[in-house]
């Protein structure tokens, strides 16, 4: 599933960083691909000021790419009950319908408060949640 991302850059928590060494040694793929270790003991800011200075870049500065609603935004990837899970590339486009349509079905105001009950890697807590 890793290797057909097409991820350019790996992050992994220090506690899942030997499972991800065994992964790579069973891929010329993933054997050179850029792994980031991101330790489970700090605070979120400095995690992430610690990230920002290994990936060289201003993470606050939005990239200078071009965005539409048919520009990928993520793939979701399925839970592979019927055969190896498989990637689904949603777009800026889908991600922004669902939420408006589930927030019009719902009746959702301003100043609501959602609660993710999902954990981020599950597509309800993008679908539902994250995108409204």
């Amino acid at each position: 599933v890793i290797e057909k991302s097409g991820a350019d850059i790996l992050i992994v928590d220090d506690a899942h960083r030997v499972v991800l060494r065994r992964v790579q040694s069973l891929s010329q793929q993933l054997a050179n691909a850029r792994v980031l270790s991101v330790g489970t003991g700090g605070t979120v800011e400095g995690e992430f000021a610690s990230l920002r200075s290994r990936l060289g870049t201003n993470l606050h500065e939005p990239p200078d790419v071009s965005v539409d609603a048919s520009t990928p935004w993520m793939v979701i990837y399925t839970s592979g009950t019927t055969g190896l899970p498989k990637g689904i590339l949603n777009s800026h486009g889908k991600l922004r319908a669902i939420g408006a349509y589930t927030a019009n079905l719902i009746g959702l105001r301003q100043d609501d408060v959602g609660y993710i009950c999902m954990p981020l890697f599950h597509s309800n807590a993008h679908y539902l949640n994250w995108v409204f």
